[in-house]
């Protein structure tokens, strides 16, 4: 009887701790995606497409299909058509946290198809970097570097 108490105990404090490492990295506090053991990638329900935007974000509720290619935004890989996948433009890999809004235009950029506002549609700007900045084409005002528009 005491090796079975004691065995709980053991349990229960493993579970404790095991519980406790799983948030401590980000698991189960939102995120969109993680591994399993097997190598297997899991989408949980609150972003349906794993593109690190929410459903909420992208409008499950309404239905919100951006470029009009009738699979809803929650669903879609590239919801504004532009070829720039959603998951870039989402701008980190944090669905708990706002998408980007590149030009503060109030349109997120997997919405707008010009997303750094420069006058140059996103998909012929890409998300290459030319100018070697860090910032994807896309949303850099001044892709070539020159400090021109």
């Amino acid at each position: 009887m005491q090796g079975s108490l004691r065995m709980r105990t053991h349990i229960a404090m493993l579970t404790l701790v095991l519980s406790a490492a799983f948030l401590a990295t980000g698991c189960g506090a939102g995120d969109s995606r993680f591994t399993t053991d097997a190598g297997t990638d899991v989408t949980t329900a609150n972003d349906q497409d794993g593109d690190t935007i929410s459903d909420m974000d992208e409008g499950r509720g309404a239905g919100t299909d951006t470029d009009g290619d009738t699979v809803p935004d929650y669903l879609d890989e590239d919801s504004d058509g532009d070829t720039i996948p959603d998951q870039f433009e989402a701008g980190d890999y944090d669905s708990e946290t706002p998408p980007a809004d590149s030009d503060a235009d109030g349109t997120p950029d997997f919405r707008d198809l010009d997303s750094d506002g420069n006058g140059v549609l996103d998909i012929d700007e890409g998300f290459g970097d030319a100018d070697g900045d860090g910032i994807a084409d896309y949303a850099d005002i001044d892709n070539d570097g020159d400090n021109i528009d």
